[in-house]
C-alpha cells in the first residue's frame, strides 16, 4: 500500500491534530463521555480519539476515514488498547457518510473540516447524527493575529459568527497550546527528513523535500504564535 506524502509526514503521529494527549482526555470528560456514550468521528485519522475514549471512559465509537493506511492503523490501535469490541472504523469518504439520525451522543470532525466543505458543511453533516441533548465537536485552526486575506481559516470571532449562522451554539472549547503545536508540526519535519535520508533516490523525494521546506518556512515565518487550533463544543439548534 503506497503512502501519500501527507500520510508519510503523519507517520509519527497518533493524533492528526495538535491536541495533547492530556487535553484529549480532558475534552472527553468535559463533554461527559462515559460508558453509555456513542461517539461518531468523521475523518477520524488513526482513530486515537475513539480508542482512547473507549479505553478511558468505556465509550463506544464509530469512525469513518478515507485513508486505507489510517484505517489499518486505527484498527490496530483499537486491538492494542483492547477496545476493538467497542470501536468500529470504516473506510470511506466522510462527506458521503449518512449516520443514523439521533444515534450518537457526540459527533465530531476534528482533523479537518475540509472533507465537508468547511466549518458550516461539517456542522450540517454532523447535526442529524446527535440526539437532542448531544453535542458537536469541530476542530479548526484560527488566527490570533492579523488574518491573511488568502487564508481559509477565520479569527476566533469569525468562527463564532460562522457557528451562529449555522445555528450551532458554542458552549465550550479546548485549545492546543504552543508546545503541542510545535510537537505536531515539527514532528513532521523530523519524519520527512528521516525518510529523505533513507530514500534519496525515491521518485517522491523531490516533492517530499518541497513539502518539508514549505512547511518549515510557512510555520516559522507566518504561523507560529499567530495560528491557533481548538476543538469547539457546539449545541446544534433543531
Amino acid at each position: 500500500m503506497s503512502r501519500s506524502l501527507l500520510e508519510l509526514a503523519a507517520e509519527g503521529h497518533r493524533l492528526l491534530h495538535p491536541l495533547s494527549d492530556a487535553k484529549l482526555l480532558d475534552l472527553g470528560a468535559i463533554v461527559g463521555v462515559g460508558r453509555d456514550s456513542c461517539v461518531l468521528e468523521l475523518a477520524c485519522g488513526k482513530g486515537e480519539v475513539l480508542c482512547r475514549w473507549a479505553q478511558a471512559y468505556g465509550a463506544r465509537g464509530v469512525g469513518v476515514e478515507h485513508s486505507e493506511l489510517f484505517v489499518a492503523a486505527a484498527r490496530s490501535r483499537a486491538a492494542e488498547l483492547g477496545v476493538a469490541d467497542r470501536v468500529r472504523i470504516g473506510h470511506g469518504e466522510p462527506a458521503g457518510y449518512h449516520p443514523e439520525p439521533g444515534g450518537y451522543h457526540v459527533a465530531a470532525c476534528l482533523a479537518t473540516t475540509a472533507v465537508a466543505g468547511g466549518v458550516t458543511g461539517a456542522i450540517e453533516l454532523l447535526r442529524p447524527a446527535v440526539r437532542s441533548t448531544g453535542v458537536l465537536l469541530i476542530g479548526e485552526p484560527f488566527w490570533t493575529g492579523d488574518r491573511p486575506e488568502d487564508s481559509p481559516y477565520q479569527s476566533l470571532d469569525g468562527l463564532l459568527d460562522a457557528f451562529d449562522l449555522a445555528g450551532a451554539d458554542l458552549v465550550e472549547m479546548v485549545a492546543a497550546d504552543a508546545d503541542s503545536w510545535d510537537r505536531y508540526v515539527a514532528g513532521q519535519w523530523w519524519t520527512l527528513r528521516t525518510w529523505l535520508d533513507a530514500h534519496a533516490g525515491d521518485k517522491r523525494a523531490p516533492d517530499a523535500r518541497v513539502l518539508l521546506d514549505e512547511s518549515r518556512r510557512r510555520y516559522l515565518a507566518h504561523e507560529r504564535g499567530r495560528l491557533g487550533w481548538a476543538v469547539f463544543v457546539l449545541r446544534p439548534e433543531r
